[in-house]
């Protein structure tokens, strides 16, 4: 696996899905991961939230982030990107410089 250091995977979006008596959100394991770029550390905002995730992070509609290759996403994943993955946009490994 080549996990990338200073990225976060990301998705463009979520599925609802049903559980229990009401409906939650759920990232298809299909989906394309993306990769985003974490700035430099002190992270304040949405970057401090990722880095001490554990669970997937859903934005709000319009606070979304631009991924490394351009593409908007909205549910920022627990974990570095992995250029390796076979769900790994291959623009985003092209960005950050990793032939996967």
């Amino acid at each position: 696996m080549a996990k990338i250091l200073n990225t976060f995977a990301a998705v463009e979006r979520y599925e609802l899905v049903r559980a229990g008596g009401g409906v939650d959100p759920e990232v298809s394991a299909e989906a394309v991961r993306h990769a985003c770029r974490m700035p430099e550390e002190p992270w304040t905002g949405i970057y401090a939230k990722i880095a001490d995730a554990t669970q997937p992070i859903i934005a709000e509609k319009s606070h979304g982030l631009f991924a490394a290759c351009g593409t908007w996403v909205r549910v920022y994943l627990p974990q570095p990107f992995d250029s390796e993955d076979s769900r790994a946009c291959p623009q985003c490994v092209d960005a950050v410089g990793v032939k996967g």
